[in-house]
């Protein structure tokens, strides 16, 4: 009998994906997120659109980790990471390195090398209502209040201004 092995030899890889949770109502989140890691390789054994080698969605925080790693990925693979659910989170960013993006979602390609490691950094900012608004004016009792001695300044002035005019006349 003969036996024939396939090796796929390739340069490993990891992603190691964090959750923050940050801001004035952080105290008051105790779920989990869920993130999910998407990553791609295209190369000239799986030309595009490529292969899929990691698709999987990640519960983090609440009573679980705030940290996960995904190993044994094949460096030069194509990856995006996506909060499917933010919490209802007042802002939402991913960092992965020292790029931050604005938003839920972020891709990246993984380094090929010795150190071929990428960091995502998923941060949730929750904001206690009202901590968030700044007072710009007056409060409204305060307007108002000023508003009827206004008016009634010159309710006076006008009853003055008639009394005045009939005395005229009269004389």
């Amino acid at each position: 009998a003969n036996t024939v092995a396939f090796v796929n030899e390739f340069a490993a890889a990891s992603v190691t994906l964090q959750k923050v949770v940050d801001g004035t109502a952080a105290g008051t989140v105790s779920r989990t997120f869920p993130v999910a890691l998407s990553c791609v390789l295209v190369d000239e054994q799986h030309p595009a659109p490529g292969i899929v080698v990691r698709d999987v969605t990640h519960e983090i925080g609440g009573t679980k980790k705030l940290t996960v790693t995904d190993d044994a990925l094949p460096a030069g693979a194509e990856c995006t990471v996506t909060e499917t659910d933010t919490g209802d989170a007042t802002r939402t960013s991913v960092a992965v390195g020292d790029t931050v993006f604005d938003g839920n979602s972020a891709s990246f390609t993984l380094a090929a090398g010795g150190t071929a490691a990428a960091t995502v950094i998923v941060t949730n900012t929750f904001t206690a209502p009202g901590s968030g608004l700044v007072v710009t004016g007056v409060e409204i009792g305060l307007a108002a209040g000023i508003g009827a001695i206004v008016l009634g300044l010159g309710g006076v002035l006008l009853l003055v201004a008639r009394r005045r005019k009939r005395g005229a006349h009269a004389a």
